[in-house]
C-alpha cells in the first residue's frame, strides 16, 4: 500500500470500510426505510408496532436473506462513493482549507467546514444510488409464483415494478431522466443531512484526537482512535435527523 497515492489510499480506506459495514447492517436500513415510507401513497401501512416488530415481521415473511436481498447493491454502492468522499477525503480537504499548517494545528472551524464539504459532496455523488435504494426497499416482498404478484410487503397484491437494482436504474432514467429522476431527486435534504452529520462527526473525531494527545491522556494508537470515535458518535446524536430520501 505504500506505493499507492495517498489520496487514493484515503478514499479507498473510507469507501471499502463503509461499504462493508453498510452491507453487514443492511437489515437495519431495510426496516428504517420501510418505516419511513409506509404511509406514502401506494404503500400499505403494515408495520405499526415499532422497529423491533417490523424487523421480526420482515424476517418471518421474507426469510433471513430477504433482509439483505432488497437494496443491498445500492446500499453498498452508495457508501462506496458517499463515504469514500465523506471520510476518505476529509484529511485532504482539511489540508486544502489550511495550507501550510500541520494537521494538529488546524482549528475547529476549518475542520467543521471540511466535514461539511465532504459530507455534502459525497451525498450528492451517491444520490442516484440513494434513490434506487429507497425504491428497491419499498418494492421488497415475496413474489407468489402462481400469480407473479407480491404476496408480502407494503405493495402486497401488486405486480413488482423492478427486476433488479440495475433495472430500477434503467426505468428511472428512461421514465424520469437521468438528471431529474436520479441525480437531483431528493438531493437537497440528502446533502444537507450529510453535511451537518459529517461536519459534526469528523471535526469532533479529529479534534478529540488532537486534544487527547496534547494533554497526554492517550498516545497515537488504536485506543485513541476508538475513544475519539466513541465521542464523535455521541456528538452525532445532537444533529438534526433530516430524511435522506
Amino acid at each position: 500500500m505504500e506505493r499507492v497515492n495517498p489520496m487514493v489510499r484515503e478514499y479507498l480506506s473510507g469507501s471499502l470500510a463503509s461499504s462493508f459495514t453498510a452491507g453487514l447492517f443492511n437489515p437495519l436500513e431495510v426496516v428504517k426505510t420501510r418505516l419511513h415510507i409506509q404511509t406514502m401513497p401506494g404503500m400499505k401501512r403494515i408495520y405499526t408496532l415499532g422497529f423491533g416488530s417490523a424487523l421480526r415481521t420482515i424476517a418471518q415473511q421474507e426469510g433471513a436473506l430477504g433482509m439483505w436481498r432488497h437494496g443491498l447493491v445500492t446500499v453498498v454502492g452508495r457508501d462506496f462513493f458517499y463515504s469514500g468522499v465523506r471520510t476518505g477525503m476529509y484529511p485532504t480537504v482539511r489540508s486544502l482549507l489550511a495550507p501550510g499548517q500541520a494537521a494538529d494545528d488546524i482549528g475547529m472551524a476549518r475542520k467543521i467546514m471540511a466535514g461539511a464539504i465532504c459530507g455534502g459532496v459525497g451525498a450528492g455523488i451517491g444520490n442516484p444510488f440513494d434513490v434506487v435504494r429507497v425504491r428497491m426497499i419499498a418494492e421488497g416482498g415475496v413474489v407468489d409464483p402462481a400469480t407473479n404478484r407480491l404476496s408480502t410487503g407494503m405493495r402486497a397484491g401488486e405486480l413488482p415494478q423492478y427486476k433488479s437494482s440495475l433495472h430500477c436504474f434503467a426505468q428511472a432514467r428512461r421514465a424520469e431522466g437521468l438528471l431529474r429522476g436520479l441525480m437531483l431527486r431528493g438531493i437537497g435534504p440528502s446533502m444537507s443531512r450529510a453535511a451537518l452529520l459529517t461536519a459534526a462527526q469528523m471535526s469532533t473525531y479529529d479534534h478529540t484526537k488532537v486534544m487527547a494527545k496534547r494533554s497526554g491522556a492517550l498516545p497515537e494508537g488504536l485506543a485513541l482512535h476508538c475513544m475519539a470515535a466513541g465521542i464523535s458518535g455521541a456528538r452525532n446524536l445532537l444533529c438534526p435527523l433530516l430524511p435522506s430520501f
